[in-house]
């Protein structure tokens, strides 16, 4: 049987064959409805353009199905405030949200937090900022935050990291902070990076920022995505990666 199509119907199957399974499966869930029913209602997000909106979906998803995601747009595409909206998501569901930036851009993050009169003050933002310089033990304690009392609660956690690719040598003290201090000292904690350049010299540099989602666990991703070695994977990828340039 011949069957032509045109270049937009094979463009939708293709689609369909790539992500229909788990559209399907996001129609079956009343309770993932619900919740994002409850985001929809957000200034943020009816704020986002309609790209944004299913990046955002796509974010959390992965967030809830492995503890992690990396946000990598280019330049100039509102990654901000796409993060915003993940970050309003999971402040509903109960999640302390801290953000770790470069100091740099403090203002960038700062202005919309609560009472602060932003575009989004009824959204009542609210998250703690710390910047990549702070991941020493006395400086993470300030504004009267612990990290016994905070950084290492109980609560569930999203840690959101903007320019994440600052991180990305795993031998660096300030990734060995992350690690041990926060990431290990956290039960129930999600990771999302924020890079337009998340990768800057080799694979080994996203590799390392995937690592920041399991907790620097090589193993990490074995149960969700049946991966038996984040190391390994990459050094694989980056040996194809080698020959083909």
């Amino acid at each position: 049987i011949f069957i032509e199509y045109s270049p937009k119907q094979l463009y939708y199957k293709v689609l369909f064959e790539l992500f229909g399974e788990e559209l399907l499966k996001e129609q079956e869930d009343p309770t993932f409805n619900r919740e994002i029913g409850k985001l929809e209602n957000s200034v943020i997000y009816q704020t986002l353009y309609p790209f944004q909106k299913k990046g955002v979906l796509s974010l959390i998803k992965m967030l809830q199905n492995y503890n992690g995601a990396i946000l990598a747009d280019a330049v100039g595409l509102g990654k901000t405030w796409s993060a915003l909206a993940v970050m309003k998501y999971f402040q509903l569901q109960g999640y302390e949200n801290i953000l770790l930036c470069p100091k740099k851009l403090q203002n960038n993050w700062q202005q919309y937090l609560k009472k602060r009169g932003s575009l989004f003050e009824s959204d009542q933002f609210d998250f703690t900022i710390r910047f990549h310089t702070d991941l020493f033990e006395k400086r993470l304690e300030k504004d009267g935050l612990t990290i016994a009392d905070y950084f290492q609660s109980d609560k569930p956690k999203l840690l959101i990291i903007d320019e994440s690719h600052n991180l990305r040598n795993a031998k660096s003290n300030r990734y060995k902070f992350l690690v041990e201090t926060i990431l290990k000292k956290n039960q129930n904690i999600k990771v999302l990076l924020l890079s337009a350049t998340p990768i800057n010299n080799s694979l080994i540099d996203i590799r390392n920022q995937f690592k920041l989602m399991t907790k620097d666990n090589d193993y990490g991703f074995y149960d969700s995505l049946g991966i038996n070695s984040i190391d390994g994977i990459f050094r694989r990828s980056q040996a194809v990666f080698n020959r083909w340039i």
